[in-house]
């Protein structure tokens, strides 16, 4: 009979199952990445995976999951926490959101998978609200940060996500929308500051 993994087994086994699935979501997208291909690329057992998650969309959320996660801790946290000017702070945002499909392929996979609604579909409505309120809770800092370097965002919070959202999505058009996206990025900027702020 096998034995069970040990506490150190689990959480190494778990790690590493999070980060070869970001690369392989990332690489290849949802659709195309299989459960063999991440057992595979983990060195486990298939059967060792469903010990950990009950399907492969618990397993692509958890994997987004750790993502925000990431980012929050070593990129937006650090931006709204350290930015000196408001110019500062909502251009660092603006540049993480339009090149955020080269820096997170992850998050490019998420938005351009044809299965998202059936992915939240094994969310119960506390999960999938708590998805929804991160970046409220996330733009209600900015908010803050603003205001602490006396400039206030013109609109609410579900305003301001919507705007980043809408950024980010902008990635994957970049072609469609201009041959100099990086000017087409410096206008936005210069729109934004002029338009959202107070």
């Amino acid at each position: 009979m096998p034995r069970g993994f040990t506490e150190n087994e689990k959480q190494a086994i778990g790690e590493l199952l999070v980060s070869k699935g970001r690369n392989l979501f990332g690489r290849y997208g949802y659709e195309k990445t299989s459960i063999d291909k991440i057992v595979d690329a983990a060195g486990i057992a298939k059967g060792s995976f469903y010990k950990f998650y009950p399907n492969k969309e618990v397993f692509y959320l958890s994997c987004l999951a750790d993502l925000e996660e990431e980012m929050e801790r070593e990129v937006i946290g650090p931006l709204i926490d350290n930015a000196q000017s408001a110019e500062e702070l909502l251009n660092g945002l603006i540049d993480l959101a339009m090149n955020g499909f080269g820096a997170y392929p992850l998050l490019r996979s998420w938005f351009e998978t044809p299965s998202r609604e059936r992915i939240l579909s094994f969310l119960d409505e506390a999960q999938r609200s708590a998805m929804d309120s991160t970046d409220l809770v996330r733009m209600g800092r900015v908010r803050k940060r603003l205001k602490e370097l006396g400039r206030e965002f013109r609109g609410s919070d579900e305003d301001l996500t919507a705007l980043f959202r809408a950024l980010f999505l902008m990635n994957g058009q970049k072609t469609l929308i201009s041959d100099d996206f990086t000017g087409f990025s410096d206008l936005m900027k210069s729109i934004i500051r002029e338009g959202a702020l107070l």
